[in-house]
C-alpha cells in the first residue's frame, strides 16, 4: 500500500485480517467501524473470543465439554 490507499474488511468475514508494516518507516492508519455492543470477534492466532457484552476475552482452548462440572441425574 502507499498513502492514499485503502482496504476494506467487510463486516461478517469469517477469515482474520491485519495490516503490517514491512518497511523501518512510520505507518498511520485509521480504523472505522460501528462498535456494536454485542460484537463477538474470534482471534484465530490467538485462539481467543473476545465477546463485548460482557467486556471479556476467553481462551478458545480451555473450553469444556457442556456437561463439564455438572450433577447428572440417572
Amino acid at each position: 500500500m502507499k498513502p492514499g490507499d485503502y482496504v476494506c474488511f467487510p463486516a461478517g468475514q469469517r477469515e482474520g485480517h491485519c495490516l503490517i508494516n514491512e518497511t523501518d518507516a512510520p505507518a498511520k492508519y485509521l480504523v472505522i467501524g460501528e462498535h456494536n455492543p454485542n460484537e463477538v470477534a474470534v482471534y484465530t492466532d490467538s485462539n481467543k473470543i473476545m465477546v463485548r457484552a460482557f467486556k471479556e476475552i476467553y481462551d478458545k482452548g480451555a473450553t469444556k465439554d457442556y456437561w463439564d462440572g455438572e450433577a447428572i441425574d440417572d
